[in-house]
């Protein structure tokens, strides 16, 4: 069983499924991430969590912009938030190498201004 939903200003379609045990043996890895425009959106949302009382591992400088992870669906799979806001300059075809993403955000922290 599932159902599909459109935004009706367009975007790419979100399914759900509801499957109880492949969801259980999946919990804990992240299907998707959602984009926000910037750092100060990102703190709000976090903030905005807070208030909600929903757990979640704060705002984080990325590789590329900031990231707010370990916010967890009912079924325990994660939702990240990413910002489309970038804080690191790169030259055109400039591999960027993350190996521990969490060793790397802790050598640059504070997140967010």
């Amino acid at each position: 069983m599932g159902i599909v939903l459109s935004h009706p200003a367009g975007g790419p379609d979100l399914a759900l499924r509801l499957d109880p045990g492949r969801a259980e043996a999946a919990a804990g890895f992240d299907y998707f991430a959602i984009a926000v425009p910037d750092s100060a959106a990102i703190v709000a949302l976090a903030a905005r969590l807070e208030t909600l009382g929903e757990p979640h591992g704060g705002v984080w400088r990325g590789l590329r912009g900031w990231v707010l992870p370990m916010l967890h669906d009912p079924d325990g799979h994660e939702v990240r938030f990413y910002t489309t806001e970038e804080h690191t300059s790169r030259e055109p075809g400039e591999v960027m190498r993350m190996v521990d993403a969490q060793e790397t955000a802790e050598q640059v922290r504070p997140a967010a201004p």
